[in-house]
């Protein structure tokens, strides 16, 4: 039986891992400038649509929407 690590099977969890940062990432600049986050639908209020107007707009043009 071999040692190694399976490569492959441990590229999932690390991509479960890397998909949460930039949702952490919006919610913490959300979160710093007053918004916060309904967990009851966290997608609706998550969405640009729902953001702005909320945040300062400098945040909103600068951070949240990238080009």
């Amino acid at each position: 039986m071999s040692n190694s690590l399976n490569y492959p099977l441990l590229a999932i969890p690390a991509y479960y891992i890397f998909s949460l940062v930039p949702h952490a990432y919006a919610g913490s600049i959300l979160s710093a400038n007053g918004y916060k986050v309904n967990n009851a639908n966290p997608k609706a209020s998550m969405s640009p649509d729902a953001v702005k107007g909320k945040v300062p707009d400098e945040v909103y043009v600068s951070r949240l929407i990238l080009p």
